[in-house]
């Protein structure tokens, strides 16, 4: 569980500190002041954790140096990870990581000034050997070319606690605000090949990427995520859609090539064309028919009830939902916090109606300080909490309560 983040040197993020809830955490403010940036930076983590070759000499020029530390509780541990990250923005404005310093603080292990120079993603293809030093899988990935036998020992509680943070960092989910929201941009159909899912997954992006998952989760025999997602959309929950299926057409090509001698070689290769269709009512419909906020609303209940993760950061559930739908997704968002945690910005004063102000984090800027975080609960005295707490019991809610400025003062 991650207790506290401190982003530097991030776009608006200057020197940013934020403790968010053990649970759910919900950052409201005005535009520009900072919330999808802060969100950015925690989602490079997942970047550090998933990257089993860091891009250090990479032709890219680095634009900034940021700094991110995590303060985490593991099951074995406590204690902070810091990573410099130097990045450079591509031309669909996402941050790509082109090299870091990472160094792990760990609470009764390490000394403060001797921590373990050890990059995120160790954690997840590295183990131990019976001298209970670190071995590398893929050795090529480390920066340090040095054999594994001369690097300095790693006490084995210390491996325990960066393989359980690795682990979480790399379970990360994020959903931009415009993510999902155009279904028109999904096909009718997609191929795949047999035996390439490896090689299929690395082809598609975007909405296609959606259709496969859905596609993968629907083929596999007894799967329970996958029955409580159909549940949660179908007739005996939302009323999303009726029913879900995919018609399969066996289809096959040739590809030719021109060997040594002229002579010419072909290799016959079987696919599948998948055709998904989706009953709404009398009507069988595919995904590119459905209304933005049905097609939003699926794909964020689908990953959320089918993809084991360990954070969820969201932007703006309320994007293209109307107030009814907002208050079912926000009940499921809050049924999943038992297992991970959920960090969200919001515009919306209905989101603010189903948490506690222990949940809330005002997010603000400044030219001279720059995106500033403050929990609501805690910057209001005893006497204002109670007030507050009062006011909700009796009188009304909490996004009426901002909608009054109450939070803003």
């Amino acid at each position: 569980m991650i207790t506290k983040i401190d982003v530097s040197n991030y776009r608006t993020c200057l020197k940013t500190s934020f403790s968010p809830h053990p649970h759910l955490s919900v950052l409201i403010g005005p535009n520009g002041s900072g919330k999808t940036n802060l969100l950015h930076a925690i989602a490079l983590l997942k970047q550090l954790a998933s990257e089993s070759r860091l891009v250090h000499g990479a032709r890219e020029v680095p634009t900034v140096t940021s700094r991110i530390a995590v303060h985490f509780v593991a099951p074995t541990g406590s204690g902070r990870f810091v990573a410099d990250v130097k990045t450079f923005t591509d031309e669909n404005n996402k941050d790509v990581i082109v090299g870091s310093r990472q160094r792990w603080f760990l609470d009764g292990i390490t000394k403060p000034r001797k921590p373990i120079d050890l990059p995120l993603f160790a954690g997840r293809y590295a183990h131990f050997d019976s001298h209970q030093e670190l071995l590398f899988a893929d050795d090529f990935v480390y920066r340090f070319r040095a054999p594994a036998r001369s690097r300095p020992p790693i006490p084995k509680q210390a491996w325990s606690i960066i393989q359980s943070v690795a682990t979480f960092l790399s379970q990360i989910q994020y959903y931009g605000a415009s993510q999902f929201t155009n279904p028109t941009a999904c096909a009718v159909s997609f191929e795949i090949e047999k035996g390439e899912r490896f090689q299929r997954r690395q082809r598609m992006t975007g909405h296609a990427t959606f259709l496969a998952d859905l596609y993968e989760q629907y083929k596999r025999p007894k799967n329970t995520r996958y029955r409580e997602f159909t549940e949660l959309v179908g007739p005996k929950g939302l009323r999303l859609i009726d029913a879900i299926a995919f018609k399969e057409i066996p289809t096959s090509s040739i590809n030719y090539s021109v060997q040594a001698g002229g002579q010419i070689g072909e290799q016959k290769r079987s696919k599948m064309l998948v055709v998904p269709q989706l009953t709404v009512g009398k009507q069988t419909l595919s995904p590119n028919q459905l209304s933005e906020g049905t097609f939003r609303t699926l794909t964020l209940i689908f990953y959320l009830t089918t993809q084991a993760s360990t954070l969820l950061l969201l932007e703006e559930p309320e994007v293209c939902v109307h107030h009814g739908l907002l208050a079912s997704i926000l009940e499921i968002i809050k049924s999943h916090t038992r297992d991970k945690q959920v960090m969200l910005s919001s515009h919306s004063e209905l989101v603010l109606d189903h948490v506690e102000p222990e949940n809330v984090f005002g997010v603000s800027f400044r030219p001279d300080t720059g995106t500033q975080v403050t929990s609501i609960a805690k910057s209001l005295s005893r006497p204002a909490l109670q007030a507050l707490r009062e006011y909700l019991q009796t009188e009304g809610n909490l996004g009426e309560y901002w909608r009054s400025g109450g939070l803003d003062q």
